[in-house]
């Protein structure tokens, strides 16, 4: 190749700026068999029509105490913009590293590596939330909303205090201090006829109540329900009755109207009449006065105002009183049978039927009439 073609030459320094002797060297392989320094003394070095400029050792760039610029040309437009890679001052050194494999820019001493932490994942240069957070254990915010989409979600952000739940862009229910209701009056069904809740369980104050104190169910402290209307004169409404047969436990009532007041000491399945001081005696058809009053069956052992006493139901005595069907009588010491007394001064009152043939089950229903026997 010519030595006097596609040459470029360096000229030396001189006093003034310049103004040394040129210095052309051939475009042909070259051997630089010392250490070499170019000095532009103050002037550009460009490089013109190159496909490219190679260098294939190290090459270190340098501006005295000031940090040197890299200027990267845009590649349209007017071709005046440009991106500049620069350095600031480092307390050691640092790599920059252009991976063959990916074409990304990694910097691995300066800053460190990023890693997903609980509940996120890295693809790319993206960090994803995980579909299943199972680490977060707090989410805030006096916006928050949180739902499928905006007609289905659980609303913290509406009013302070309370949480909405919202359906089918309708606020159903709400959560606020001491109170779980629905937004609107009458505006949602605990349940549906086919989707039922399995049990309630109320404090031992609990109240039922319809239509703000129409009609209450109560339960008082003694464990007793009540069944109360706002307007007493009005009554309860039963539109029937179930009268189970009660077991063979003698004093067990399945269904009855009970009492708990008086005083004395009761026995289970005997019958007691309720005397002028309050107390409770054992029934006698023998004497008028302890046949003809308000007679009760004790359901269990102890005293009376505890454990009960039923004036009317389906209840077990303490010894058997007959055959099914019977219709039964009071008899001595507290006892029935399903025989009247043919003796004088004996007072024959209907107690009510048997039940059982052998285990004392009756309904106790004692009759307003009695005959005393001449």
């Amino acid at each position: 190749m010519a030595l006097d073609t596609l040459t470029f030459g360096f000229q030396g320094s001189g006093s003034g700026g310049g103004g040394g002797t040129n210095t052309n060297i051939a475009n042909t392989d070259l051997t630089q068999d010392a250490n070499r320094t170019l000095d532009g003394d103050g002037n550009s070095l460009v490089f013109t029509n190159q496909t490219s400029v190679e260098l294939n050792s190290g090459l270190f760039i340098k501006n005295g105490t000031n940090a040197p610029n890299i200027r990267i040309f845009e590649a349209s437009g007017s071709g005046s913009n440009y991106s500049v890679l620069t350095c600031g001052a480092l307390a050691s050194n640092r790599t920059l590293t252009i991976p063959d494999a990916t074409g990304t820019i990694a910097l691995v001493s300066d800053i460190a590596v990023l890693s997903a932490g609980d509940g996120l994942t890295i693809t790319g240069t993206e960090i994803d939330l995980d579909a299943v957070l199972t680490t977060v254990t707090s989410i805030t915010n006096t916006a928050l909303k949180i739902g499928r989409d905006s007609q289905n979600l659980i609303d913290f952000a509406t009013t302070d205090n309370k949480i909405i739940f919202r359906v089918n862009n309708v606020n159903e229910v709400e959560l606020s201090a001491n109170n779980f209701s629905p937004v609107t009056d009458n505006g949602c069904a605990l349940g549906t006829s086919s989707l039922q809740w399995s049990d309630l369980f109320l404090n031992e104050a609990g109240v039922v109540d319809f239509a703000n104190g129409g009609v209450q169910i109560v339960n008082n402290a003694s464990n007793q329900l009540t069944i109360q209307t706002g307007d007493i004169s009005r009554g309860t409404i039963i539109v029937s009755r179930n009268f189970p047969p009660s077991s063979s436990t003698d004093g067990n009532v399945s269904s009855g109207d009970v009492l708990n007041f008086g005083t004395g000491s009761v026995t289970a399945g005997v019958a007691y009449y309720l005397r002028s001081d309050g107390s409770w005696a054992n029934t006698d058809q023998r004497a008028v006065v302890s046949s003809i009053g308000l007679i009760a069956v004790a359901m269990a052992t102890g005293t009376a105002s505890s454990v009960g006493m039923c004036i009317r139901g389906m209840v077990t005595m303490s010894t058997d009183v007959g055959n099914v069907g019977d219709v039964i009588f009071l008899q001595r010491n507290g006892n029935f049978d399903n025989a009247p007394s043919s003796s004088s001064g004996d007072t024959n009152r209907i107690m009510g039927y048997c039940l059982d043939d052998s285990d004392g089950q009756i309904f106790f229903n004692p009759s307003q009439d009695w005959v005393t026997v001449a």
